[in-house]
């Protein structure tokens, strides 16, 4: 239940930076909006994975799960290459969730 709150959480995180990137400064409507409403749902969802998780636990996994969608999003999407410094510190963020899902 905590990695799907912490999941979504991030979907959350990533769709409002996503939204902050086509507001153009805040200057479109609709994607301001769409930022404010999906930070507030990340915001909310990192709260409630706090009630099961220590609270370093909890925005540490949250951050990097953030990241590796950003990360994707930015390859997929926008066609960014990676190097292998990237690589290894994608592959580093990978390990560190995987160890912060063992802590209870």
């Amino acid at each position: 239940m905590t990695a799907l709150i912490l999941i979504l959480g991030a979907l959350c995180s990533t769709s409002g930076t996503l939204a902050v990137k086509n507001s153009n400064n805040f200057r479109n409507f609709r994607p301001t909006v769409l930022a404010i409403a999906c930070y507030s749902g990340a915001t909310w969802f990192l709260a409630q994975a706090m009630h099961y998780l220590p609270i370093a636990v909890a925005h540490a996994a949250w951050s990097g799960t953030v990241a590796l969608l950003l990360l994707g999003v930015d390859r997929l999407y926008l066609k960014l290459r990676l190097s292998f410094r990237q690589i290894a510190g994608l592959l580093s963020i990978l390990a560190g969730i995987a160890l912060l899902a063992g802590v209870k």
